[in-house]
């Protein structure tokens, strides 16, 4: 019975760790416009919620009678919500009293209502409490979790829906986006169509007008708009594959006469 308890709030505690993740990419993004760090979010909250369960959850909740009401949906997240609070205020809460940065204050928060709601609904489970407690494997599986969220979330998702998943990845796979987005596109293309498949990256051309040169890890591309439309594009892998030049006379032409310029390499 022990050991069905200590898996089932191991897998809740990693089932709060993909969900804050997620929602604190999303709050960024409605606080910012953007998300920063995200990689160093996703590591430390993911080791900071081990340290947690492993001192303030694992030594606990066995302890705990499991009273149905207790442990009630409606009842349980609330009094885990309270208790990640505290636990995160002692841990390294205190740091950030003072410097106004409270999405780490959300972030534990969702930590804390996930997995109350995770942990009562898996505990009253029969089938899943039947599983960890007769068979050794099931409950070793369960460590498999994080490898799987991460396969779907950071490779999965921006290959599906990338232009969905772009404002909440780290800026590595959001590079892969605009070098997997950018080819797509040609000279005569309106940029609209442009902003919406990279939301916030090229928001400088949001006028219709206006130049982006950049150089990313196996990707370089320089891109010129004119009237909405874009008017020259060229890419390779680096930026010695192309003439990165900006012509700045080609935003000067009267929009019926726009001169196309375009360029690819790969």
């Amino acid at each position: 019975m022990k050991k069905a308890i200590q898996t089932t709030s191991f897998l809740s505690i990693l089932i709060a760790w993909s969900v804050s993740i997620v929602a604190t990419g999303l709050f960024q993004i409605w606080i910012d416009g953007k998300v920063d760090d995200f990689g160093v979010i996703v590591f430390w909250s993911g080791l900071f919620e081990l340290l947690a369960w492993l001192i303030f959850i694992r030594p606990v909740i066995p302890r705990l009678k499991h009273k149905k009401w207790l442990f009630s949906p409606y009842i349980f997240p609330l009094i885990t919500f309270i208790y990640a609070e505290i636990v995160f205020l002692i841990l390294i809460g205190w740091l950030f009293l003072k410097s106004g940065f409270i999405v780490v204050f959300f972030t534990a928060g969702v930590v804390g209502f996930t997995f109350g709601l995770a942990y009562s609904l898996l505990i009253q489970s029969e089938g899943i409490q039947n599983l960890f407690r007769k068979n050794e494997i099931w409950r070793l599986s369960v460590i498999s979790y994080p490898l799987i969220f991460c396969f779907l979330f950071f490779w999965v998702f921006p290959r599906i829906s990338p232009s969905i998943a772009f404002r909440i990845m780290p800026d590595e796979i959001q590079a892969k986006i605009i070098a997997r987005t950018i080819p797509k596109f040609k000279v005569g293309d309106n940029i609209d169509l442009l902003l919406n498949a990279l939301p916030g990256y090229l928001e400088h051309l949001d006028d219709g007008s206006g130049n982006s040169l950049a150089s990313l890890k196996g990707f370089a591309y320089v891109l010129q708009v004119h009237c909405n439309k874009i008017i020259r594009l060229e890419y390779g892998e680096n930026q010695n594959d192309f003439n990165n030049t900006i012509y700045g006379n080609l935003q000067n032409e009267p929009c019926p006469n726009i001169t196309y310029t375009q360029c690819g390499v790969l």
